[in-house]
């Protein structure tokens, strides 16, 4: 019997790219723990635990809303279980630096079929970009409603722009004209489908609640830290999600490592009584969102255990094809 080496060859492709994520996600956060050791760590462990409550229930949420967002751009249907197992594995890779690997990961893990890659890899970088709009949208309203210094004098005015220009572009018709406009100009499929303005709505008030959650969670691990009462909300969620979205454009910068904790120092200065204490506060969350990323990522790994509907696509097609194959066996 000859071996089957096109099998072994994606099998040791699988291993040498999980190895990689795990070897740069320990890098990352053994860094980070031993610059929190060094330092004054006094962590509030019921106020972390709420918070890496509200912390999950984000990525809980952002990762179920890939299942309407594949359904509405590319006509793919999913469940639930399924979209949570596929992007709680995807988001692993985004530790490797450049944004590829989560990008071709989620790709390739929601394909039924290797020729619908290309296409669904398209509908992934869409949503990812429909995300990120959510964080404009939220960094914006929050900074307008917290009257912070960020937007006094002219920068009301450049903000009230952003915030019209996001709005606009929440209209699909507007958003997935300028996407395809973007992928013709880079000589990529166009998306076919024209999603609903009501889906689509109600997927971009999942983003901005992902967001929020993110940003609730923040707010509680900062009361470790200082008296941080909820007034200071607004002007938190609205630092946290610029920070986010600028990170995530810093294309060679793994999980915009570096760049959203300086943007989250430099906007939050001035709520916490030292610099110190804003450092720790930052490293602190971060490091939480990175487990509470592995946690997810265990999560999806024995969700099939549990829920027969959360495998993946192409193991549905794997285990079809071997009863096929047996089928014909008995036959």
């Amino acid at each position: 019997m000859r071996p089957n080496w096109k099998g072994l060859l994606v099998l040791l492709a699988k291993i040498v790219v999980l190895a990689a994520v795990f070897y740069y996600w320990y890098r990352y956060v053994t860094g980070n723990w031993n610059e929190l050791s060094s330092g004054s760590l006094n962590v509030g462990w019921p106020a972390a635990s709420f918070s890496a409550v509200l912390i999950f229930l984000g990525y809980l949420l952002r990762a179920c809303l890939w299942a309407p967002m594949l359904y509405e751009l590319t006509g793919e249907r999913i469940p639930v279980s399924r979209a949570f197992r596929i992007s709680a594995m995807a988001w692993m890779g985004r530790y490797i630096p450049g944004k590829v690997w989560s990008v071709a990961g989620k790709a390739y893990l929601s394909a039924r079929e290797k020729q619908l890659i290309p296409m669904i890899g398209m509908a992934v970088v869409v949503e990812i970009l429909w995300f990120q709009l959510g964080g404009i949208l939220i960094a914006g309203i929050m900074l307008v409603a917290s009257k912070s210094a960020f937007i006094q004098g002219s920068y009301q005015f450049i903000l009230a722009g952003l915030l019209i220009a996001g709005i606009a572009a929440c209209h699909p018709g507007l958003f997935f004209r300028a996407a395809n406009f973007v992928l013709v100009l880079l000589r990529r499929p166009k998306l076919e489908r024209r999603p609903r303005y009501r889906v689509m709505l109600l997927v971009m008030a999942g983003n901005m609640a992902t967001f929020l959650l993110w940003a609730a969670g923040f707010l509680v691990l900062a009361g470790s830290f200082s008296d941080v009462g909820f007034s200071r909300f607004p002007v938190i969620a609205g630092v946290f999600a610029a920070a986010w979205v600028i990170g995530f454009f810093m294309l060679l910068v793994p999980a915009g490592i570096g760049i959203r904790e300086s943007i989250l120092a430099f906007g939050l200065s001035g709520i916490l009584p030292s610099d110190a204490a804003v450092i720790s506060l930052v490293l602190t969350s971060r490091v939480l969102m990175t487990l509470i990323e592995l946690l997810c990522f265990l999560i999806a790994l024995l969700l099939p255990l549990f829920v027969p509907m959360a495998v993946g696509v192409k193991e549905d097609i794997i285990t079809s094809r071997r009863q096929e194959a047996d089928n014909d066996n008995l036959l």
